[in-house]
């Protein structure tokens, strides 16, 4: 062993350096945790269970599903593709609890997921947990600014659903803007917005603006046109 460790030095250093590493960034037990953890167990009887009263032609496209799932399952016990279509397929069907762990679990993986913290997000808007839905939304917009869908979803989480957060709804339009300039969705969104709060005169500056990046959008001129009272 001391024969090794002296022909092998500089192999052994950079081994215990990076458990030192790791064990001031996790922590002794996270380490622990991390090289016990099993794959999740995937049950195809608990998701039979739960498509049984769905339609036949709905059933059909869910086992076609789940057929995918199980082969990359075989090739590689955390593929994140086949933990994706498992953890859709529970969404659809209203296990919430279980789509979370998979999201989770595909994000442990890859936290730069965009499908995986859209969709957990989503869920979490639609438990009423709307600060991890935020915080889920804005991670999309970190990992990619031009999903504009993200923008979009926060916008409405502020609009609609977290009234505390209200004031947000143009802020974070306006940001999204910066990263995506002269986008014709953002700005639609924009018009919309300011008009539909009675801001006539921000709703025509983004009108323009729209229908300067977007000449052929002949809503945009017909809703312009009714704020300049023509």
């Amino acid at each position: 062993m001391k024969k090794f460790i002296k022909e092998n030095i500089e192999i052994v250093i950079a081994v215990l350096l990076i458990v030192i590493i790791a064990v001031a960034i996790l922590g002794g037990g996270k380490i622990k945790d991390f090289f016990n953890r099993k794959p999740l167990e995937f049950s195809e009887e608990n998701l039979i269970q739960l498509m049984k009263d769905r339609p036949e032609g709905q059933r059909e496209v869910f086992m076609s599903r789940i057929t995918v799932a199980k082969e990359l399952l075989a090739k590689n016990p955390n593929d994140t593709d086949a933990f994706e279509i498992i953890g859709f397929l529970h969404d659809t069907l209203n296990d919430k609890e279980t789509a979370q762990r998979y999201y989770k679990e595909i994000l442990r993986l890859n936290p730069k997921s965009i499908p995986a913290l859209n969709n957990l997000a989503n869920i979490y808007k639609d438990i009423g947990d709307f600060s991890e839905a935020e915080e889920l939304y804005l991670k999309i917009t970190e990992v990619d600014a031009s999903n504009i869908e993200a923008w979009r979803d926060l916008h409405d989480l502020y609009r609609y659903l977290y009234k505390s957060k209200e004031d947000q709804a143009d802020d974070i339009l306006l940001f999204g803007l910066e990263k995506n300039p002269d986008d014709p969705q953002i700005l639609a969104m924009l018009a919309v917005y300011y008009q539909d709060i009675g801001n006539k005169e921000e709703a025509i500056k983004y009108y323009e603006l729209l229908i300067k990046v977007a000449p052929e959008n002949e809503a945009a001129k017909k809703e312009l046109q009714k704020l300049r009272g023509r």
